[in-house]
């Protein structure tokens, strides 16, 4: 089965699901669901910026091509390429989310920047 990653990276995404706080939430998970939908928030929240919304725009045509055809690209917009792990030495590529549009980037220090190999040794591995 074709698999197609991505990163949301909208560090500055409206906090829709919790009350304000002395930091910023960054780029939380599930951030970028009410980039696809208009959802309503149970405290008050800004409206996403013009970047914003322009991300926004790519991300539904995105995610609407996806489940049209299976296929996740976008006119006008930045491929949004195959995992796969043939593609070295430039390495895997995914698709950053980041506003004012998509960009496809290599892939190759997601774990290291998001500290998943902190989880390793817990893990047993």
């Amino acid at each position: 089965m074709p698999i197609h990653t991505y990163e949301f990276n909208d560090s500055n995404a409206p906090q829709r699901f919790l009350p304000p706080v002395s930091f910023p939430y960054g780029a939380y998970h599930a951030a970028e669901i009410q980039y696809l939908f208009d959802l309503p928030s149970p405290v008050p929240v800004p409206p996403l910026d013009a970047d914003q919304q322009q991300l926004s725009e790519a991300m539904v045509r995105y995610w609407t091509r996806f489940a049209r055809s299976g296929k996740p690209m976008a006119r006008h917009a930045p491929r949004w390429p195959r995992l796969a792990v043939d593609q070295w030495p430039s390495g895997p590529q995914m698709l950053s989310l980041l506003p004012p549009s998509p960009i496809t980037t290599p892939q190759f220090d997601f774990g290291y920047d998001h500290k998943c190999f902190f989880w390793d040794p817990l893990l047993g591995n």
